[in-house]
Parts: structure tokens; sequence; C-alpha cells
């Protein structure tokens, strides 16, 4: 029953925010943040979560802080590297930071991606009155491919840009419907999201900054669960998690 109440609520969630499921059972265009509101709304409110889902979900909206703005020059001389950078939370990063000065690199799945990318930061700088948008590149880096993780220094290597300052390991999924592997065997999520950063990591170590430099691990909303008190289950039936 549980079961049900949970997928119902995600629907109705879904319904109002105007969530795109893909065909073929493909990951849902869900933002991380509003899918774990409406996951914990639906398994833990039950019916009470369903009623009020759309509310729950826009409050999660409109409670969003302003995104952060670095100050211009701020970031002058430094090079970020950002997986993940053709959606979501690797863009924006991507686009402040240029705007900052930054010289960043993104990464995506694909060349096209990339290089849309790009032109979307450029666009941004743009607005911003920035009118040297060189700054800004792009390399395929697919992390549920390890030759290709592999392979990727090398490919930093080629732009020429020298020591990496920041790098920023964004990439990631979530809410995978069914069991997929990787090429190399691995199951998808965990691939992506923690060990093809940690062998991309390994191999731009050699590139990173001996002055001074920072490695970001972006992690998931869901870390909150048990700072709110959430009686979550720990597989031995054991609810101890919240304070």
């Amino acid at each position: 029953m549980k079961a049900f109440q949970t997928l119902l609520h995600l629907w109705l969630v879904s319904v109002a925010q105007g969530w795109a499921f893909s065909p073929k059972g493909k990951v849902p265009a869900i933002c991380r943040k509003a899918f774990f509101a409406g996951a914990a709304g639906g398994a833990l409110i039950g019916a009470a979560g369903v009623a009020g889902a759309a509310v729950a979900v826009n409050q999660v909206n409109n409670n969003r802080p302003t995104p952060y703005e670095p100050a211009p020059g701020s970031m002058d001389g430094k090079v970020v590297v950002i997986t993940g950078g053709s959606t979501g939370l690797g863009l924006e990063s991507a686009k402040r930071l240029g705007a900052a000065g930054a010289t960043v690199v993104l990464t995506s799945r694909t060349l096209s991606k990339a290089e849309s990318a790009v032109d979307e930061v450029k666009k941004y700088l743009a607005t911003k009155g920035i009118q040297d948008t060189s700054k800004v590149y792009s390399l395929v880096l697919d992390l549920d491919d390890l030759d290709s993780v592999k392979s990727f220094p090398s490919a930093y290597k080629g732009l020429g840009l020298g020591s990496i300052d920041v790098l920023l390991n964004n990439a990631g999924v979530m809410a995978i419907p069914n069991l997929q592997l990787t090429k190399d065997g691995y199951e998808r999520t965990f691939q992506s999201n923690h060990l093809g950063h940690f062998v991309l990591t390994a191999g731009l170590f050699p590139f990173l900054s001996r002055d001074k430099a920072t490695v970001v691990n972006v992690s998931s909303t869901a870390y909150s669960f048990a700072a709110k008190g959430l009686e979550i289950d720990n597989l031995n039936g054991e609810k101890n998690y919240g304070p």
C-alpha cells in the first residue's frame, strides 16, 4: 500500500509540476531536490502526502535561495573543470564562475551537448557585459566508460591551460528505474556518480595546482533526510538515522 501511495504521490506531483517522463523506462526529467521531496512525502506521510503533493513541491521550488554570484574578477587566472556541465547545476556554475573571470572547461557525454553548453555560457557572459568570452572550453567525458575517463587527462592537456585550480565533480544520474550496467560491468548509478569521478580525479592529479587546488564532489539532497529527523529504515530493522 505504501508503495502504491508513493507512486501515486509522485504521479500527482509530476502532473502539477509538468515533469516529463520519457518513454521506454528512461530516466524521468526530474530535478533531484523535487524528486526526493516527493518520494519522502509519499513514503512517509502516505495519503496526506498525496493530497498535498503539488503544495509540497511548490514550497521546495519557492524556497530556493538566490543563486550565488561570485564577485567580478574574483576568479581571474583560475582554471575550473566541471563535469556534467551541459545542464543544471554544472551549467549554472559555469556561467557564474565564468562571469567571475575563471577559465571554464565544461564536460558532457557528447560533443554536440558540450558545444551547446559553451554557447549558452558565452551568451550569459555577454549579458553581463563581458566582451572576452574565449575562456570557455568543452571536452567530451563519459563517466559510464572508464576508457573515456582515463583518456580525459590527455584531452585536457591538449587544451594547454596548465594547472587546474578547481575540479567540480558534478555529473550524476538518479532514479534509474531498472538495473543498468555500464560497458565496464558496473551498476550505472555507482559508476556515474562515484567510481567514474574517483578515476577521473586520480587521473587529473598531476594537473591539480600545487599552490592550492580544490576538489568539489557534489552530493545528493537525500543526505538531508537524516538531518531533518526522518526515520529511515537502515535495512536492519533499525530507524535511528534522525537526530
